[in-house]
């Protein structure tokens, strides 16, 4: 028995040692485990931070020029150098081409890199993101950066080929898309003792032991102008006795804004009172700080004293026209006629409305005498024919991008009529006006190192820019193309004036018998003015478009403008002074008088006033050509990120 019980605690006593002997085994064996898990979580951790420094820094580059896309700010080109663009204790940032790669350290010294790729390195730059392989940083990952922020359309954000030089194929995949006016950023950031060897020297080290890594992608899109109205100084609004002013907004999540430094002022001309209509939410900021108020009626009203900054929109921020398509003599333009006949002559002088008279059928000008212009080519300097004067309805049509060139001293652009055909109740017209109708091609700019004065309607899609002012008269109706904003940009005054009397007399009586008149609007397409000139290939002149029915209330007089309107001076409408029937004015988009110099920020004292003299006047928020005020330090916001 004694025997029998001894034998049962040495099997006892083996079996305990037994499992003691295996835990203590299962527990050795799960130390290492434990390190290489808390040495991965580490590494792991650093290479999300790592890729977040990536996105801050794309972030920021994105803020400072939209059109960034890892090649430096101003873009260097499809074969530019590898530029160290940040090279501070701790962090260095190299861009090739396309191609970034930032160099971090730690506090604890630890070390880590993101690598961003916009380049597609499939050689010599004429591929799709038009850029050389990289001089020296070649990025061996699949993920590839796409800056849409300036595209109206949808792109393919496409995947690089895994191994050899990880190019982007002719057919890649395309797991999806950016949207428009996006930037779609995708960063790798990686860490671990296999980055061990990495300096600020090679800050694209390739390691071949252990490295963790994370993958971040963020869309990035602008935070838009949020207010209709931006003006340095005072913003006054006089309109008739009982007609409105109306604020609205487009979007539904956005309340429409004016932001002025000076003096908010809505208020009728004489006796009685302006209608002032605001959308429910509308919020008008004034610098009360410096004393400056909010009236209507002559009542102070509400307002918010965070004016903020005004938008900065530079001449060479703006797309503009160049030689490179249709170009324009700098000078006078003058629409003549007679019992049989309607033509232009041309000055090569400057014009001042102001100052200068509209010299007699053939007389002399500032010492010039005219020449005479029938044919797009006779007007046209660059034999694109892309300028249409068409003597019948007065209407000189720009179907492409055109450039005006100094003539002489003539640096400007003028168009008037001569008093014959003012007094024949007829007005001149300005066309903006492409002829490609799948709207894939960009609507003409006309672009003037001088002033512009066209003493007549303005119309179509397009855009006029000028590095003096800009006049032109009612009715018209210019309207952006939505991909590229800017309607109207001045680095002078912005001014839209009435039409005499008897011309909008005679657009009343043209338009009630049914003959046009009102509302010409855009799309005028091929073949305008068949009988004076014609293409070659011989189309038969289009069908007219049927003339449009004005309006309730309508008036000869009014004005329609959408999209961006940009002054860097003051902006000026006066539809009231000299004429019977005054006219509306109704914009949509954000309107900007600057007052000074948006490339430094100066202002110019005396100017940056918004100032509107009208029969009554709608004024609608709406960020449709918004896109074009990505400008240096927009700000930016998240739209969508991910982790792969």
């Amino acid at each position: 028995m004694r025997a029998k019980r001894r034998a049962i605690v040495l099997i006892s006593t083996m079996l305990l040692l037994i499992i003691i002997t295996m835990v203590v085994t299962a527990g050795l064996a799960l130390i290492p485990g434990g390190l290489g898990l808390s040495v991965n979580y580490h590494d792991k951790r650093m290479a999300l931070l790592a890729a977040d420094a990536g996105q801050q820094y794309a972030l920021t580059r994105l803020q400072q020029d939209s059109k960034w896309r890892g090649n430096g700010i101003p873009d260097r080109g499809a074969s530019g150098a590898a530029v160290t663009e940040v090279d501070a204790p701790g962090m260095v940032v190299v861009e090739d081409r396309g191609n970034v790669v930032g160099y971090l350290r730690g506090p604890y010294n630890d070390v880590g890199q993101f690598r961003i790729r916009f380049n597609f390195q499939d050689g010599s730059g004429s591929g799709t993101d038009n850029l050389s392989n990289p001089a020296t940083y070649t990025i061996r990952h699949q993920y590839v950066s796409v800056n849409n922020l300036a595209g109206a359309g949808a792109r393919d954000v496409p995947r690089a080929n895994q191994g050899g030089s990880w190019a982007v194929s002719a057919t890649p995949p395309v797991p999806y898309e950016v949207a428009p006016f996006t930037a779609c950023i995708i960063v790798e950031g990686r860490a671990g003792p296999g980055l061990r060897d990495i300096s600020a020297a090679d800050p694209n080290y390739d390691p071949p032991g252990r490295v963790a890594s994370f993958v971040s992608e963020t869309q990035f899109v602008p935070d838009l102008a949020d207010a209709t109205i931006y003006s340095r100084d005072s913003v006054v609004a006089q309109t008739s006795p009982g007609e409105k002013f109306e604020l609205k907004s487009e979007i539904p999540d956005k309340v429409p804004r004016i932001r002025s430094l000076g003096d908010v002022l809505i208020e009728a001309v004489g006796s009685g009172l302006t209608n002032y209509l605001p959308d429910s939410g509308t919020t008008v900021h004034v610098d009360s700080l410096s004393s400056k108020v909010f009236r209507v009626n002559g009542n102070v009203e509400t307002s918010d004293p965070n004016v903020g900054e005004l938008p900065q929109m530079s001449w060479g921020d703006i797309r503009k026209a160049d030689a490179s398509k249709a170009t324009l003599r700098a000078g006078l333009y003058v629409w003549r006629m007679s019992p049989t006949e309607r033509y232009l002559e041309y000055y090569p002088a400057d014009f001042d409305p102001a100052v200068d008279a509209v010299p007699a059928q053939g007389a002399s000008f500032a010492g010039h005498l005219p020449t005479r212009i029938d044919t797009p080519a006779q007007i046209d300097t660059s034999g694109r024919e892309a300028i249409r004067p068409d003597g019948e309805p007065f209407e000189i049509q720009f179907t492409e991008d055109t450039l005006v060139q100094p003539s002489g001293t003539a640096m400007g652009l003028a168009v008037v009529p001569d008093p014959a055909v003012t007094a024949s109740k007829n007005r001149p017209t300005v066309v903006m006006d492409v002829l490609d109708t799948t709207g894939a091609e960009a609507a003409p700019v006309l672009t003037s190192p001088g002033d512009v004065v066209l003493v007549g309607e303005l119309t179509g899609e397009g855009a006029v820019t000028s590095e003096g002012s800009i006049t032109f008269q009612g009715p018209s109706a210019l309207e952006a193309q939505q991909w590229h904003g800017v309607a109207v940009y001045a680095k002078g005054d912005i001014n839209l004036t009435a039409i005499p009397d008897e011309v909008a007399q005679g657009i009343e009586e043209e338009a009630s018998s049914g003959g046009g008149g009102w509302g010409k609007g855009k799309g005028k397409g091929k073949g305008k003015g068949w009988g004076h000139w014609h293409d070659d290939d011989d189309d038969p002149p289009p069908t007219p478009t049927p003339t449009p029915t004005p309006p309730a209330g309508a008036s000869a007089q009014d004005v329609t403008l959408k999209g961006v309107v940009y002054t860097q001076r003051s902006f000026n409408i006066d539809l009231r002074t000299g004429v019977t029937e005054p006219g509306f004015f109704d914009f949509t988009g954000v309107l900007v008088a600057f007052g000074g110099d948006p490339a430094t920020g100066t202002p110019t004292p005396g100017t940056g006033g918004v100032n509107m003299n009208v029969r009554g006047a709608r004024i609608t928020y709406s960020d449709k050509w918004l896109n074009h005020f990505q400008l240096p330090n927009t700000p930016m916001v998240r739209k969508m990120w991910a982790n792969h």
